[in-house]
């Protein structure tokens, strides 16, 4: 019996070490960077799930939390808190305007950097809300004087598209120009709605207050063509946010939610100042500083949800080095949109001088 079993462990020690030597032959062809490699599009496909939140997750979530969180523009008392830099600068501007100086006032920031609330709370801060007017700019963009016209007088509700209409409009009024950029193409036709503004700045900025919202990587880019700095008597930056500011800010909209949340065993009424801490400074590195980002990479640290408690993982910034090896072609794309902001497949033919073909092709990978 004794070698029988003897006999058995041995064949089994063997068996063991046949099924060891493949797996030994696996990790060396790993070692050596011999296993086959992901595909590129499967590469960005996984960067983009670990940016983004569960959807799985986010089903859990009330609805009111996901639109603390979640909407399109940021709003909230907490925002203006944190922008004491930035509100103290828009009070020189509105001084500037009522002492008729010439020249409007330019607030820029990367998309969901809270332009649009800090350019809203400026305007209801000072003047009638009938004087508000806010123009955007169509959805596919454009860069014809006309339609920029054409916007303006439909918020006046004026059927003249000449100039003329801000001589009919309330004294005092307030002008703000969403996404600017979307006015705007990079091509040697693309700067007349940029033209045009200037040309209304100069003329009627005196009796008008306008305010001009934008990218800064595209005003930037614009002001080494045309410059545009000279026609603004203040220019505002929405810069990122601390860690400490994203906590004040985070926190408050997630207290007034009524929920809590933990982080691994800890409850945040037992999480120490250290761990909080190491909470927002990990989460800052994952948005940059940017507010709307860093709201949705909160929902997207959130691992589950049971009782009114979010379980909270602390965020960590995933690898970009797929994006170094994109194509060059798919670079281009990708700084052209971010300069746009949006753009039709026509008119990004037009910039970059690609076949339809190619570059819905192209397109279609990437989005």
């Amino acid at each position: 019996d004794l070698v029988k079993v003897s006999k058995e462990k041995s064949v089994e020690s063997l068996t063991q070490l046949i099924y060891r030597r493949s797996e030994g032959l696996l990790a060396a062809r790993k070692l050596g960077g011999l296993q086959p490699k992901k595909a590129l599009v499967e590469e960005l496909l996984n960067l983009y799930e670990k940016t983004t939140p569960d959807p799985a997750t986010l089903k859990l979530l009330p609805y009111y939390y996901k639109q603390l969180f979640l909407t399109e523009h940021l709003s909230g008392d907490e925002l203006r808190y944190a922008r004491k830099k930035q509100f103290a600068k828009r009070r020189k501007a509105i001084t500037r305007f009522k002492e008729k100086q010439t020249g409007a006032l330019l607030v820029m920031g990367m998309p969901q950097s809270g332009k649009s609330f800090l350019a809203d709370y400026l305007a209801h801060e000072h003047f009638e809300k009938e004087k508000i007017y806010r123009i955007d700019p169509p959805i596919e963009g454009s860069t014809d004087p006309e339609d920029f016209r054409n916007a303006i007088a439909k918020k006046l509700k004026i059927s003249t598209s000449s100039d003329s209409f801000f001589r009919q409009a309330s004294s005092s009024a307030v002008f703000i120009f969403e996404d600017f950029e979307r006015w705007w193409m990079r091509t040697p036709s693309g700067y007349q709605v940029v033209h045009t503004l200037i040309d209304m700045i100069d003329r009627y900025s005196h009796t008008h207050l306008f305010v001009v919202l934008i990218n800064p990587v595209t005003y930037r880019f614009i002001n080494q063509s045309v410059k545009l700095e000279d026609s603004f008597i203040q220019i505002i930056d929405c810069e990122p946010f601390d860690a400490k500011s994203l906590k004040d800010i985070i926190l408050l909209r997630h207290q007034s939610s009524g929920m809590k949340f933990r982080i691994g065993e800890h409850r945040e009424d037992k999480i120490s100042k250290w761990k909080l801490a190491q909470l927002f400074s990990a989460l800052f590195d994952a948005s940059y500083g940017n507010i709307g980002t860093a709201l949705q990479t909160w929902i997207s640290s959130m691992k589950s949800v049971e009782d009114n408690v979010l379980e909270i993982e602390v965020p960590k910034l995933p690898s970009i080095d797929i994006l170094r090896k994109l194509p060059s072609s798919w670079t281009v794309i990708l700084i052209q949109l971010m300069l746009h902001r949006k753009l039709s497949i026509a008119k990004l033919d037009l910039i970059m001088n690609h076949t339809v073909v190619q570059l819905h092709h192209e397109l279609t990978v990437l989005i």
